[in-house]
């Protein structure tokens, strides 16, 4: 819930006007009064007088002087049109006042005003002074008078003693835009050394209030708030000192180098200047190590100290002097004595070097403080200085430095060996940016050396910086940091991997090296292309390398480039970096196509530039085409959205050549994948054109055969409107609604079109596909509005030029005009009542979305009262234009209708309604007068205080529509109850209604509070407070607290908030006893007796009986009542809160509530979340809490700000207190904590890590020895807490940097002796895992997209390689030792460290020159391949797989195998797993290259062969055997893992050498499998454990191996493992042999089908005793013959029975099945096998029959909603032809029903048939599906009276309708009612459909066919016998109040009235005594309008227009016109056709 309104900026602080101003301007008009002001004079004079003006008005106010002066833009004659008197006035008064303004402001866009005006007056006097000769002589006076007031009041600013009100940053902020401007920059310039003097001091006081709030820190909690002032101060006084150096470097320059003459020649300071240089430089330069050497200062203001501190160093001397001085102070000492005069110049400045800045732990810790001087030293320094050779010898202070073998000769390289360790050590997010930011800089200022001719000489000769290793070391960067989740990294690894390129370009150009930098270009493109796919890296390196190496290079090393980048696009994560990089090759491509051909060019440009187009498309059109016919959604929908717009704009005709493919049938196999989606092609090809205009309406044609290309065939688009596929229905709106232009013609045809898609689509239930829809709608309607202001703008131009030309042409011009805006204008008002219609009582929720969705934007578009003016139309610029009519969309009867939606059961659907009406005009039309508003609200009360949680909030909503509408707008007095008392208690009396409303409901609410304090089972169940409370909600959201209505009655208000609070505390504290209850549930409480007791002494208090139950069991009607009264009252309470104005106190201001009501608040919210143990409860509390947290924390008022702060130190206080003991995983305490740091501001968060770092701290406590288990430990809380900051969307990236802990945390906690410290360790590890790898983006979590490769996950955390690296040490040693003593025990942490090894992924890049090298890992992983506990050698073998680099992979799994021995079954077993997880992690996952899988198939041939003996009977273990037996199948008989390799012609080749040096293996393996296989069958010992997994391994190498070669013994061999004893082999064969049937190869294989067939037949005759089986072998039977299942011709010993048999004895399995899936598989067969038989002529025709009604009663049977499972129906078209009619439409019906089942296998395969059955080119939806089988059935069937009877029966249902209305009108009351699950059906539409079809065969065979006289006479009498009936019952329940349309509008009584109305209109179609019915039905008509019974307007529109056919003229009966819709019955609203 939204509970924060958008956040504004705060008010700024107005300008204080200073006493001295206004003396100037008074002393000025007393000397001259007579004297006319200039304008700009005369502005001022109302800033100064204007005392209540804010800083808004007053800025206005100093623009307008701006703007009456001269400018340096304006002409110079403005100026010289200046009278004297008025230069006068402006130096005399305007100047110094301005100038006063500048320097007393205390905001910098203050500053920025002034600047314009302080410069007009500077030109203006110094061009008056040299223009006016009169007063040259005294111009140099009025000048200098001028420039010395602007410099004394500069020189007052910078003293400490004036301004005191203006902090450090601000002076820092007006001074450094003072530099600005001209006069400014003169007036610092001239106060140089007095401004650095300033700042120095104000650097000195700053970093004593720094140290003195470090030093209180100690002693009590910090200030964060002062100590951010401070660093707010520091920050912008040293980048102005840094700002000052830099502009004024040649300055101070001869200054600073002084200071070094001075100490070189040993003479004394001679002059103040000299003196003031010689402190303000040592000054300087301690004040910046301080900052830098401290990490109390913020990033920012270090980095700022360090580049001042090089800009100061930079100015002392030489380059080789500051280069020197640079080395002395932070890197190295000098070793030779003539040096050492030199380096003691720092020493003689009284320079201190920090200590710490040389501590190896500050170089490696996770924030370096020598980061910001290395920074500074490379951006300030100067580049001489940077590359100046380092002369002498000198010792390096660093370790790192000393051990560095490159032996640096510069500064320059010095400084990257340290940022490189920076970059390599860097262990938070922030220090990362820092350092690889200042790596950036480094390479950009090494590019710019090498630029420069003068510096690159002298850098070449220090040029063995960028070797091979630091070039890899710059590469692991990119590499390793590219995909990490903080973008800022990203941004800077792309920086250093651009400049690196650039660099080694500039490199190869200098040395003339041209091939150095090629070949490495094309050896990075190389490791790119064979990199893993699914890594993001690769696309975004490929883009920034394309420009550089070019297409050629790409598609020579990679010729299948674009079909293999395109695959990777149904990966939604990859799809757009892959897609962008695609887009830029190919234009890339096409340009060099173009630069390469035209360079001699000789033949005519257009024939070559269209042959080199054809060349381009041909490359990408095949690749496109295929994946846009591609079976995968998501990579057609990838393709349409990222890559065809480009490639069409590039060049158009590829547009057209695509559609001439997909529209024309003769292009096959070549470019269409799936013939299936050759559709979804061509509509996504079409919906990209018309974006681009490629297409329009006028290209739609009906004629199939044309010779114009350009044309489209329209039946296309009709059958994608109506197509089963969800995307391809959505792709065809956005191909209508599509356009560039928003004036572009629509036509009538697209209109048409439109209603085809309306009709269908609005019962859509995908949301994804209502969201695209309403974005279409609106771009259409859209442009549908500016053609109608543009065509009506035509007609009245034609209409006023025909009045003056009389020319009949142009009247047939406009009168075409006029005939599109009214087809237009008849389309949007038949929109219009299909909108109205969808929201009929009982409408599927998604039909009243839609249809409220696009009312909406209806609404938006076309406007309520006034249509909006076309977007981009501005009335200035011309007059207005007029729109040709107004839409009724705010009717009476749509209000109603819209009005009765906010009863919707759902949320959604009810916000809709609201906003709709709360558009429509106040009062609402139809809704006039006070009684029709209290009549509304008072049925409104009816729900509101319901029990059920869907009728309260509708009622509350439309409490909410009332006091918006009607109490705030029209000041109407409502009353709440229906008994309301005239006086309201403890209230003062006002004549406010929005006041008296809200406290009648105050009065209300404590009612319902007295009783459920007296007793809250009697308030569950009839006075529920959650409505109430949620009505409340909707008040004050309604309230606008800047209105007059609330400032002028502001204690009223103040009172009701305070009231309101109190009514909320009171009901919290009657529901916190049962939620706070340690089971509060009810159903299965922790204590049942305690709860029962508490229960029964309620129920006692009742004077009913006790052992009624309403509204449900007490113990759950009671836990409703308070969870949901909580939430409301907590919701109440974040509103109240979160949008009242606050102050800390209520004087003088117009704040509602003070500091105490909002620290009680939160107290409350606190102790709810603290206290609360049901999970709902206290989960709907949360998002209050967090509102009202933010807000505090984003208040401008420090004691507020402050509030949160103390809550969250007394929460983590609380955690250590015995007294908190809450279970469930904390229950809400981690919700307390977290809505504290989550509200923080996303640029401040100080409270998080603070919070992160206590937490962990309290968590590794060790628990005490005397630990009670069953009580709730601290460190519990703190996992649980710290697992809720982890699992946070909003601190994603926030908590990155303590993941590492968080996880050294959970590991450690694993080895805890307290069960539940284990259990949330478990809980913290996987919350970790998920935010470290991200959600699952596939289902196989050990894909490679769900891992990040090692180098990625160690650079990221590096503080976990060397704990874990410890931690599995101590794991494994355990491990050995209780391995040797026989023992299985296994250290805590050893899984979860496994675990998390196992999710890293192998990298193409890795290998162990790695900076964090995995060899370590690699030892101690394999040991644990000894473990006897099978789940730790498993673990280990996934563990392994990312620890060894694909290089080596032959040596460590030969060597795995070759040390395999069978002694130790464990450790084989271990080591043979470890062996398969290493090549399935490798070879099938591409990460092995070329090499590596060619080495794979040459090396380890042998060694399967040489211990083949592990497979076989030598060797006694099963399981072992079955896991060698595996390992070759998978590698060795299936090489499948080849077609990995992405080149062809290396695919080929690796096929080769498979086949060459696999031969013998294989043929050894078949032969021994087949030969134990055959020995086994006579061996008695077959139940050995897991002995089936070896023979089911060896049959699948059997039947594979058959499958591949020829073999004479291919069919007996397959029989008899179908015929095998052991089941498992049974169901191996049938499911490889169903699997190959299924593929494409199965037609190459020898097996005798027929005896395949027989023997599966007998299986199935037989009756497979295990069902798996059985089940199989009917899928394979029907996989092999589909149309013949049962064979034909068949000897005499194949056989012993027929097809008549066969099909009686599965008939005998469905009578007698007691399995579910045994029925699933049949039923499909017996719809095979009846086709066959239907084909069959030998067979009799009575079997044919009854064979036929034996089935369709299974079917029938089977496809009721009742029953559970899935259906697979056969597809056998010729069925629905036979002659047996009754069997046909029963049929028919059940497909009618499955087409509507909740299953969407069921309804697509329904669709599916059904449109095959018709004979349709593309198979419809399910909608459309059940509407052609009414066709069909009433086209083909009308003389069947089976088919009447059965459409009546889904007219009239099966349910009597007085029944019906009577338990409508006593319905029994409980709290959760049971909905319908299946959303998809709607027994409207099907009443729709049997009435339309069943009117049609009356009329069409009415005549012929000869009804039953008790058909034609009783059936449509019992029907009016019914109606009669329902209008009794409506008349007795017309005086209740049913709301605003009456008792019909609830959805079980609207249809049952319309099933019987529906049904006496349709019978009246055939019944014999039609006349007597005409006259009962109008004596009912006028008997209800007599008694003005309200009906639905659905209703009314049936009854009154239905039953007015059959009446005459005179007698037809006439209904407001407001009250029924203006359109024809006979239409049927909701049907597509």
């Amino acid at each position: 819930m939204a509970f924060l309104d958008k956040s504004k900026r705060a008010p700024k602080t107005p300008i204080a006007i200073d006493q001295s101003w206004v003396n100037i301007l008074q002393r000025y008009l007393s000397d001259h009064p007579s004297e006319e002001l200039h304008e700009s004079i005369q502005k001022v004079k109302d800033l100064l007088y204007d005392k209540e003006a804010t800083w808004e008005k007053q800025s206005q106010y100093i623009k307008s002087v701006g703007k009456t002066l001269p400018s340096k833009k304006s002409n110079s004659g403005q100026q010289s049109s200046l009278s004297s008197h008025f230069i006068n006035q402006i130096e005399s008064i305007l100047e110094p006042i301005i100038s006063g303004i500048y320097f007393s402001s205390i905001t910098t866009l203050t500053n920025r005003i002034c600047i314009p005006i302080l410069d007009s007056c500077y030109m203006i006097s110094n061009r008056n002074s040299f223009c006016n000769p009169s007063i040259q002589d005294q111009s140099n006076n009025k000048e200098n008078k001028m420039i010395k007031e602007f410099e004394q009041e500069y020189s007052r600013y910078i003293t400490l003693d004036n301004y005191t009100t203006h902090l450090f940053s601000q002076k820092g902020m007006s001074i450094y835009i003072t530099l600005d401007f001209p006069l400014g920059f003169s007036t610092v310039e001239k106060k140089l050394f007095e401004t650095l003097q300033f700042f120095n001091e104000c650097l000195s006081l700053i970093i004593q209030n720094v140290n003195r709030e470090d030093e209180q820190k100690k002693k009590s909690s910090p200030d964060p708030l002062s100590l951010a002032k401070h660093m707010h101060d520091a920050q912008h006084v040293i980048k102005t000192l840094l700002a000052l150096l830099a502009r004024f470097d040649q300055n101070l320059r001869p200054q600073f180098e002084s200071i070094w003459n001075v100490f070189a020649s040993d003479y004394n300071i001679n002059n103040d200047k000299e003196e003031v240089v010689n402190k303000l430089v040592p000054d300087l330069l301690n004040e910046c190590l301080v900052i830098c050497s401290d990490n109390n200062y913020i990033k920012d203001v270090r980095q700022l100290a360090g580049m001042t501190m090089a800009a100061t160093l930079n100015l002392l001397g030489s380059s080789q002097f500051v280069s020197k001085q640079v080395m002395v102070m932070f890197f190295a000492s000098l070793n030779n004595e003539e040096n050492q005069h030199d380096s003691d110049f720092m020493d003689h400045l009284g320079v201190k070097i920090p200590a710490i800045l040389f501590k190896e732990t500050e170089w490696n810790g996770g924030d370096p403080l020598m980061l910001p001087i290395c920074r500074g030293l490379l951006s300030n320094l100067d580049r001489k200085v940077l590359i100046f050779p380092l002369s002498g010898k000198f010792q390096f202070k660093i370790s790192i430095l000393r051990s560095n073998d490159s032996n640096p000769k510069t500064l320059h390289h010095i400084l990257f060996l340290s940022i490189a360790n920076f970059c390599d050590n860097a262990l938070n997010s922030q220090t990362k940016v820092l350092a690889f930011e200042t790596m950036g800089l480094w390479l950009q200022e090494t590019e710019n050396t090498l630029r420069n001719d003068e510096t690159s000489k002298l850098y070449d000769n220090n040029n063995s910086i960028l070797n091979s290793e630091v070039l890899e070391k710059l590469m692991s960067y990119v590499l390793d940091n590219w995909e990490d989740p903080v973008d800022a990294i990203q941004f800077k690894v792309k920086t250093i991997f651009e400049k690196l390129l650039d660099i080694i370009s500039l490199k190869s150009q200098l040395e003339q090296s041209a091939e150095f930098y090629n070949d490495y270009l094309v050896n990075l493109l190389n490791q790119l292309l064979i990199m893993d796919q699914y890594r993001k890296v690769k696309y975004s390196l490929l883009l920034l390398l394309l420009p550089r190496v070019g297409t050629v290079k790409i598609l020579s090393i990679q010729p299948e480039f674009v079909s293999k980048t395109l695959e990777v696009l149904h990966n939604l994560v990859i799809a757009p970096r892959a897609s962008a990089m695609m887009v830029t090759f190919l234009d890339l491509h096409l340009e060099e196509l173009f630069s390469s051909e035209f360079r001699d060019i000789t033949i005519k440009k257009d024939e070559k530039r269209e042959e080199i187009v054809n060349e381009w498309i041909d490359l990408w059109l095949t690749p496109i085409c295929q994946g846009l016919s591609s079976s995968d959604d998501i990579l057609r929908k990838n393709i349409g959205a990222f890559i065809l717009q480009p490639l069409f704009k590039a060049k158009s005709s590829s547009f057209w050549r695509i559609i001439d493919i997909l529209q024309n049938n003769k292009h096959g196999n070549e470019f269409i994948n799936n013939e299936r989606y050759r559709l979804n092609a061509l509509i996504m090809v079409l919906k990209v054109g018309r974006s681009l205009d490629f297409v329009d309406g006028n290209m739609f044609i009906e004629n199939s055969i044309d010779t114009n290309r350009k044309n489209i065939r329209l039946q296309l688009l009709r059958d994608a409107i109506y197509h089963l596929d969800l995307n391809l229905r959505i792709d065809v709106l956005g191909l209508i609604c599509e356009s560039r232009k928003l004036t572009s013609e629509i036509t009538s045809t697209e209109l048409a079109l439109l209603k085809s898609f309306f009709q269908l689509n609005l019962n859509s239930t995908s949301p994804e596909f209502r969201q695209k829809l309403f974005g279409h709608l609106n771009k259409f309607f859209a442009k549908l509005r500016g053609n109608l202001y543009n065509q009506w703008k035509n007609y009245q131009s034609h209409m006023k030029y025909v009045e003056s030309h009389k020319d009949s042409r142009t009247g047939d011009a406009h009168s075409e005009i006029k005939q599109k805006i009214d087809n237009t204008r008849s389309f949007l008002n038949w929109l219009i009542e299909l909108l109205t219609a969808s929201l009929y009582p009982g409408a599927s929720f998604q039909r009243v979305s839609s249809a409220l969705k696009t009312f909406v934007i209806l609404i938006k578009t076309f406007g309520i009262e006034n249509t909006p003016l076309p977007e981009g139309f501005v009335a200035q610029h011309c007059r207005t234009p007029e729109f040709p009519f107004q839409l009724s969309l705010a009717s009476a009867r749509n209000t109603k209708l819209i009005l009765h939606c906010l009863m919707n059961p759902f949320d959604e659907n009810r916000t809709l309604a609201y906003e709709i009406l709360q558009e429509f005009p106040s009062p609402l039309p139809g809704i006039e007068s006070k009684d029709n508003v209290q009549k509304i609200l008072f049925w409104a009360l009816q729900s509101m205080t319901s029990t059920r949680a869907g009728e309260s909030d509708s009622g509350a909503m439309i409490f909410r529509l009332i006091f918006s509408k009607y109490v705030l707008n029209l000041n109407l007095d409502l009353d709440v109850e229906i008994k309301q008392s005239e006086r309201l208690e403890d209230y003062k009396k006002v004549d406010i209604p929005s006041i008296n409303f809200t406290r009648k409901l105050f009065s209300l609410l404590k009612k319902q509070i007295n009783i459920a304090s007296e007793n809250l089972l009697l308030a569950s169940q009839k006075f529920p407070m959650h409505g109430t409370l949620l009505a409340l909600q909707y008040i004050f959201k309604e309230l606008d607290y800047n209105s007059l209505e609330v400032k002028n009655n502001l204690e009223e208000w103040r009172d009701t908030h305070s009231h309101a609070i109190s009514l909320i505390n009171k009901v919290c504290q009657i529901v916190l006893e049962v939620l706070s209850n340690p089971s509060p549930e009810g159903n299965v409480p922790a204590s049942f007796q305690e709860m029962e007791e508490m229960i029964d002494e309620l129920v006692l208090n009742l004077d009913e009986d006790p052992d009624r139950e309403e509204g449900g069991p007490k113990h759950q009607v009671i836990l409703s009542c308070c969870w949901r009264a909580v939430k409301e009252a907590s919701s109440l309470l974040a509103i109240i809160l979160s949008r009242a104005p606050i102050s800390v106190s209520l004087e003088t201001n117009f704040s509602i509530l003070d500091y105490e009501k909002i620290r009680k608040g939160g107290d409350l919210f606190r102790t709810l979340l603290t206290s609360i143990r049901h999970r709902g409860a206290f989960s709907a509390v949360y998002p209050g809490y967090v509102a009202v947290c933010s807000r505090l924390l984003s208040s401008s008022q420090v004691k507020f700000v402050e509030l949160p702060k103390m809550w969250l130190e007394d929460n983590i206080n609380n955690i250590m207190a015995n007294s908190v003991s809450i279970t469930r995983r904390s229950a809400g305490l981690p919700l307390c904590i977290l809505a504290i740091i989550s509200g923080e501001p996303s640029n401040c968060k100080v409270l998080l890590p603070w919070t992160i770092k206590t937490l962990i701290e309290i968590g590794s406590q060790a628990p005490s020895d005397d630990f009670d288990q069953t009580i709730d430990s601290h460190q519990v809380h703190a996992f649980n807490i710290l697992r809720s900051i982890f699992m946070d969307a909003k601190l994603g990236t926030d908590v990155l940097p303590y993941v590492s802990d968080g996880f050294i945390l959970a590991i450690k906690g694993f080895s805890s002796p307290s069960w539940a410290v284990r259990n949330c360790s478990v809980m913290l590890f996987s919350t970790l895992l998920q935010r470290t790898f991200g959600v699952r983006k596939t289902k196989d979590e050990y894909h490679s997209i769900n891992k990040l490769t090692r180098r990625e996950f160690f650079s990221r955390f590096p503080q976990l390689y060397p704990f874990l690296l410890d931690e599995l040490k101590i794991a494994v040693d355990q491990l050995i030792k209780s391995t040797k003593v026989s023992q299985s025990t296994v250290h805590p942490g050893l899984y979860p460290i496994l675990t998390l090894l196992s999710r890293l992924h192998p990298s193409l890049m890795d290998g162990s020159s790695s900076v964090l090298t995995m060899n370590p890992f690699v030892s101690l992983v394999l040991s644990c391949s000894s473990s006897p506990i099978h789940k730790t050698r498993e673990i280990a073998a996934r563990a392994i797989v990312p620890l060894i680099p694909s290089n080596d992979l032959i040596v460590t799994c030969s060597k795995l195998i070759n040390e395999s021995v069978m002694s130790n079954q464990n450790e084989l077993h271990g080591r043979l797993i470890q062996v398969q997880y290493l090549l399935r992690g490798h070879l099938r996952s591409n990460v092995a290259n070329f090499d590596i899988m060619k080495d794979f198939l040459v090396n380890m041939p042998p060694i399967f062969k040489s211990k083949i003996y592990f497979a076989f009977k030598n060797n006694s273990c099963n399981i072992t055997r079955y896991l060698y037996l595996d390992i070759l199948y998978e590698f060795v008989i299936d090489g499948n893992w080849i077609f990995i390799e992405q080149n062809e012609e290396k695919r080929l080749e690796l096929i080769v050498l498979m086949e060459d040096n696999f031969l013998e293996l294989r043929q050894l393996i078949f032969d021994m499998s087949l030969s134990d296989m055959r020995s086994i069958n006579k061996n008695q010992d077959i139940y050995e454990v897991g002995y089936y997994l070896v023979r089911q391994q060896m049959t699948r190498i059997i039947i594979k191996s058959l499958t591949s070669q020829d073999n004479s013994e291919h069919s007996s061999i397959i029989i008899d493992i179908l015929s095998d004893s052991d089941y498992e082999v049974r169901l191996v064969g049938l499911e490889m042999l169903i699997a190959f049937f299924n593929s494409s190869k199965y037609r190459e294989i020898c097996i005798d089908k027929l005896m395949l067939q027989c023997k599966i037949i007998k299986m199935i005759f037989q009756e497979e005793p295990y069902q798996n089986c059985f089940q199989r072998a009917v899928e394979l039977l029907t996989l092999i013959d589909s149309e013949n299942p049962f064979p034909k011709l068949i000897s005499n010993n194949s056989l012993d029975f027929g097809l008549e048999e066969f099909w009686k004895k599965l008939l005998n399995y469905m009578e007698h099945v007691e399995s579910s899936t045994k029925t699933e598989a049949i039923l499909p067969l017996l719809g095979s096998l009846l086709s066959q038989i239907w084909q069959d002529d030998s067979l009799p025709g009575n079997f044919k029959s009854e064979s036929l009604n034996q089935w369709c009663k299974y079917i029938e049977k089977n496809t009721k909603p009742e029953v559970l499972f899935s259906i697979y129906l056969f597809k056998e078209p010729n069925l629905f032809k036979n002659e047996d009619t009754q069997q046909i439409i029963t049929l028919y019906l059940v497909l009618v029903r499955l087409a509507q089942d909740d299953d969407i296998d069921l309804r697509h395969s329904a669709a599916l048939m059904i449109s095959e059955a018709s004979g349709l080119e593309a198979p419809v939806d399910c909608d459309r599906a059940r509407e052609i089988c009414f066709e069909y059935m009433t086209k083909s069937y009308s003389k069947s009276l089976y088919l009447y009877v059965s459409l009546l029966q889904t007219i009239t249902g099966s349910d009597k309708p007085d029944e019906v209305i009577n338990a409508e009108t006593n319905p029994i009351r409980i709290l959760f009612v049971v909905e319908n699950p299946n959303i998809y059906k709607e027994d409207l539409i099907d009443i729709q459909l049997a009435y339309k079809h069943l009117k049609f065969a009356f009329n069409k065979e009415g005549n012929v066919l000869d009804f039953p006289d008790a058909f034609k006479r009783d059936v449509p009498m019992f029907a009016v016998e019914q109606l009669r009936k329902i209008c009794v019952l409506l008349k007795d329940n017309e005086n209740q109040n049913n709301g605003i349309l009456g008792f019909t509008s609830r959805p079980t009584i609207f249809i049952v009235v319309y099933r019987v109305i529906i049904t006496v209109l349709v019978m009246m179609e055939i019944a014999s005594n039609k006349q007597v019915i005409i006259k009962e039905i109008k004596s009912l008509i006028n008997e209800l309008v007599e008694d003005k019974i309200q009906l639905h307007p659905l209703l009314n529109d049936i009854l009154f227009e239905g039953f007015n056919h059959h009446f005459d003229d005179d007698s037809k009966i006439i209904i407001n016109n407001d009250e029924k819709f203006e359109k024809e019955f006979e239409r049927l609203f909701l049907l597509s056709s």
